[in-house]
């Protein structure tokens, strides 16, 4: 997919706190953008979508089928998430070969393995800045795509199973 860099659709998925979807909101006000939410979103979310300008849609309760498109649909991965047990957005936003952005704490940092942009997700001047640099910084956006598609390539299938394959052989 090419990207949209004059209006691109900013795929966010999940609305718990710890999604810092209302930080991200605020990063974007005044970037020309679709942003696509995935779940549901409260009054106070949309006052303040509508308060900074923002274009947006929300779904949920989509099938595996759906949410795969919905990644295919997307231009940015949006991920600057407080907290996480591992961060699978990261891993599904790189397999269909899109830029994600992402927060600069552990396990974001590790699961993207330079294969995302990195973030403040405490400091909303921090992610719009990111989201800046992927929006108009060709060469930057695909160095990071090219080492997220290389990223995905150690949590294929046959990768995990030869490890485990690996482990057992030692036990």
């Amino acid at each position: 997919k090419d990207f949209n860099q004059h209006k691109p659709r900013i795929l966010h998925i999940g609305t718990l706190s710890r999604k810092n979807l209302n930080r991200s909101i605020c990063a974007l006000e005044g970037i020309n953008c679709h942003l696509r939410i995935i779940g549901n979103i409260d009054e106070t979310t949309k006052k303040l979508l509508l308060e900074k300008g923002i274009e947006y849609s929300c779904n949920s309760n989509l099938t595996h089928r759906q949410i795969v498109d919905e990644y295919c649909k997307a231009d940015i991965i949006n991920f600057p998430s407080l907290f996480e047990g591992f961060g699978m957005p990261i891993i599904e936003g790189q397999a269909v070969g899109r830029i994600v952005v992402t927060s600069n704490i552990e396990p974001m940092i590790s699961v993207a393995n330079n294969g995302a942009a990195i973030c403040d997700p405490y400091n909303i001047e921090s992610i719009r800045n990111t989201y800046i640099r992927v929006i108009n910084d060709f060469q930057y956006r695909n160095d990071i795509i090219l080492k997220g598609i290389d990223n995905v390539k150690k949590y294929s299938i046959e990768t995990v199973a030869k490890q485990y394959f690996e482990l057992y052989k030692t036990l």
